[in-house]
């Protein structure tokens, strides 16, 4: 799993920052950003992740499956 934010729907409430200062920050803007280094969350990253994405009140963050290029090419995508 990846995480992800929607800069266009977040509104700035921290609530993901809060949640999981490991993962997200707000930056200079006052929006949401990944803070995150890698492609993978697992365990209590992710746990924290999903409940990020659950306090979020416009729905701007995510923890979605990362893609994995290969796999489509190898399926003739």
């Amino acid at each position: 799993m990846k995480p992800y934010v929607d800069r266009e729907l977040c509104m700035g409430c921290k609530a993901c920052a809060i949640h999981c200062p490991d993962i997200f920050k707000i930056d200079s803007q006052g929006l949401s950003e990944v803070i995150f280094q890698g492609d993978n969350i697992t365990g209590t990253a992710l746990k924290c992740a999903q409940q990020a994405e659950e306090a979020c009140p416009t729905g701007a963050i995510r923890a979605q499956k990362a893609v994995n290029l290969m796999d489509d090419h190898s399926r003739g995508v």
